[in-house]
């Protein structure tokens, strides 16, 4: 009888690592998948077109969760898979429709979104469908007026409870009812980042110091720079020295970080930063915060690749 050896390695071919990284996403496991990130990478070479298409579709899911949305609309644009329209090339123009709706990118969304609603109701993505018109509606919040927007709701029949809190909250928040926005979501506040981050930005409006600590001291598990920036900004803001307040926007938001891509993150430091700098009189720095943020509001909402 031949011996066995005492340990068997096994070789992972490089479709196996490319399924492994794609489950990691899956999974929300991003760590993981960062981890697995060159090593897929060091078989590039080997990718059929359709292969390709999947591991550029995984890298800019990793970039979404992190709030860097130009890199994953950027990386999206890469490669175009010109096969028939299969499941991923749908999946693809998604998550493409979905970045820009986060960029308020307005003549990106004009021009796609009956392609794409179209295209998935045709293939009979049902699922996908819904999911591209609540991504919309939650764009449109800001310009319908509340019963045409309430109405638009209520006939989308397959939204979660969720969902649908979301959207009527998002309507709430953006025409100033912060305290019904706020009270919409109770219940889901940790369902999303976008859930978690509209109630704490209700709250800020309202000023209510005692529940907005609460939700600050149990965020919501995130990878986005932008949420841990918010919420260290807020706890900062009540809970430490006012005062030291305008030295973190100035060092976190000027200078150490990127401005953000997601355009209500983006507009809530350019309504803290002003109000902030005018109240103590620093009239440079609030200058060089509206050009900046305009500026990068300006290019999100037209950006092209």
């Amino acid at each position: 009888l031949c011996k066995l050896p005492d340990q068997i390695i096994f070789d992972v071919d490089y479709k196996s690592k490319l399924l492994n990284l794609a489950e990691a996403v899956l999974m929300k496991d991003f760590i993981k998948a960062k981890s697995m990130y060159f090593d897929v990478l060091s078989h590039l070479k080997c990718f059929t077109d359709k292969e390709l298409a999947l591991f550029l579709y995984i890298i800019a899911q990793i970039f979404h969760e992190e709030g860097r949305l130009r890199h994953a609309f950027d990386t999206l644009h890469l490669f175009n898979l010109y096969e028939d329209e299969t499941k991923l090339k749908l999946l693809i123009k998604k998550l493409k429709f979905e970045l820009a709706i986060e960029m308020n990118n307005h003549p990106y969304i004009l021009i796609e979104y009956h392609k794409i609603i179209n295209l998935c109701l045709n293939k009979e993505y049902y699922h996908l469908a819904h999911q591209i018109r609540y991504a919309y509606l939650s764009y449109m919040a800001q310009f319908m007026d509340k019963d045409q927007f309430d109405k638009s709701v209520k006939d989308s029949k397959h939204f979660s409870d969720s969902q649908q809190a979301y959207l009527l909250a998002k309507h709430d928040y953006e025409h100033g009812a912060y305290q019904q926005c706020y009270e919409r979501l109770n219940g889901y506040v940790h369902y999303h980042r976008r859930h978690y981050l509209l109630a704490v930005k209700a709250l800020n409006k309202l000023k209510d110091k005692d529940e907005l600590v609460v939700l600050l001291d149990a965020p919501i598990k995130s990878y986005d720079q932008q949420l841990r920036l918010i919420v260290e900004y807020l706890k900062t803001k009540y809970t430490k020295r006012y005062q030291s307040v305008g030295t973190f926007i100035r060092n976190e938001i000027l200078k150490s970080n990127e401005l953000a891509d997601n355009v209500e993150d983006l507009l809530f430091w350019y309504e803290e930063g002003l109000e902030l700098f005018k109240s103590q009189g620093f009239y440079k720095d609030a200058t060089q915060l509206c050009q900046l943020i305009f500026k990068h509001h300006r290019q999100l909402s037209n950006y092209v690749v």
